[in-house]
Parts: structure tokens; sequence; C-alpha cells
């Protein structure tokens, strides 16, 4: 997923507007994110909580589509680590560099992505790796919840390539 340069300067604003521009951003250059219709509900420094309707998102059971459910799941781990290196102006392309999810349960309402995968150990070794060598990958997962259970897991590898080297 190679992105436009983002102009909001995410540094100056708190959370909650943080998360309202990471939305409107990706929204406007991931187009199937902006159909899903899905929503940032909680941002942190280390963990997201992204959330969709299972309408547009579902499938001719009624249940959840699974490609939407995973979709959901990598934008949880892509938009942490997007978010992760704006704030720090971290000038690297970030992309998923491979992905699988297991489903645990059907997804029968409004469904969300938690992921907390980034504690700052491990994002510190993520953005050293980055200055040092100009390419560092990241193995992370998104739990995908509906009516408060366990759903889906999603574990993606992501990787950000420096743009000065």
């Amino acid at each position: 997923m190679f992105v436009q340069k983002e102009k909001a300067d995410l540094g100056k604003i708190d959370f909650k507007e943080k998360a309202a521009a990471l939305e409107s951003f990706i929204k406007k250059n991931i187009p199937l994110a902006n159909f899903m219709n899905f929503s940032i509900k909680e941002l942190t420094q280390h963990s997201i909580k992204l959330a969709a309707p299972l309408k547009p998102n579902d499938n001719h059971y009624g249940t959840g589509f699974g490609g939407s459910i995973t979709i959901l799941g990598m934008l949880g781990g892509w938009s942490l680590l997007h978010f992760r290196m704006k704030e720090e102006n971290i000038e690297a392309a970030l992309v998923i560099r491979k992905g699988k999810i297991k489903f645990l349960k059907p997804v029968r309402s409004e469904f969300e992505a938690v992921n907390n995968s980034l504690p700052e150990e491990v994002w510190n070794e993520f953005r050293g790796e980055l200055a040092k060598r100009g390419k560092s990958e990241l193995k992370i997962q998104s739990h995908i919840y509906s009516n408060g259970e366990l759903s889906a897991l999603y574990e993606g590898v992501y990787v950000a390539i420096s743009k000065e080297k």
C-alpha cells in the first residue's frame, strides 16, 4: 500500500484530532477502506482500535465478509505503524509484506480490529533498525472482535523502507 505524502502535521494536535486526521488520510488514499465505512475509535502511541459496520462489509449469509475482516486487521497494523512514523517525522515507505488470518467465529455485527502490538521497546527496535539499515520489518497482530467476542486473529509483517537510502 503506497500512499501519498501526508500533509497533516500530526505533532501539534491531540489524539482525538490525530485519529480523525489519520482516518481521513486513509480514506482518501486507500479507496477500499473508505468504502468499508471504517472509523478509528481509539488511538495511542502503542495501540489502535478501528471499527467497521456489518453493512457494507457482509456477505450473502449476512455475516462479515472475510475480505473486509482481513482488511480491517491489516489496517490495524499499518495505521498504527504509519501513525508512529509520522509522529516522529520518519520518511519511509510502509508496506505489507505478508499477512495471514485465522477466523474463529462468524462476525454478525459491527466488528473492531484492536492492535496493541507496539510497546515502546518493540517500536524502538523497529525504528533503530530502520535508521541503521534503511529498512526494517515487524510482525504485529490485530485481534478482531464482534459482539465482544474474539472472531479472528490477523498477523501481518510490515516493512518500512527509508526514502533517504
